[in-house]
């Protein structure tokens, strides 16, 4: 990956880290007895809340049937822009070492799937192109419940 496209992933999993405890209490004296060792790692500590749940996640996506006229990172955001938003392409993608599939990192919805094929029209002509998600990578469906439960 390019210097900018290693910045774009870093800006794409900006989140927060969970520690769970086993005793009650257990982190809460960790914390406030190295307070200046966590200080140095994390800008804020604090308990988790509902609403921390991300409900956005990145997922690398194969397009097949992509013709090589059009191979381009115009078209790969184009294509990304159907199930979230492009990060980056792989270095196999950039540098047209294997154009039978092209392969992208998508910043999309936790509850969506890709396996979709459609109709994409370049220059005049239309071309059937196969989206699907990286099965070599895990996939995490959640779904944040909507209202307050309590």
């Amino acid at each position: 990956m390019k210097d900018e496209d290693v910045a774009r992933f870093k800006r794409a999993f900006v989140g927060c880290v969970i520690i769970s405890e086993i005793e009650v209490g257990e982190i809460r004296d960790l914390i406030r007895e190295g307070k200046s060792w966590w200080s140095q790692w994390f800008s804020k500590i604090r308990e988790w809340r509902e609403d921390d749940m991300d409900n956005e996640r990145a997922s690398w996506i194969r397009c097949f049937g992509i013709p090589c006229h059009a191979w381009n990172t115009d078209l790969f955001q184009f294509l990304a822009k159907m199930v979230g938003s492009f990060i980056c392409a792989n270095e196999n993608t950039m540098k047209n070492e294997c154009m039978d599939v092209a392969r992208f990192l998508v910043k999309m919805s936790c509850a969506i799937v890709t396996n979709e094929t459609f109709y994409v029209c370049i220059n005049g002509k239309s071309f059937r192109i196969k989206m699907i998600e990286d099965s070599r990578t895990p996939i995490c469906i959640s779904v944040k419940p909507k209202g307050n439960r309590k």
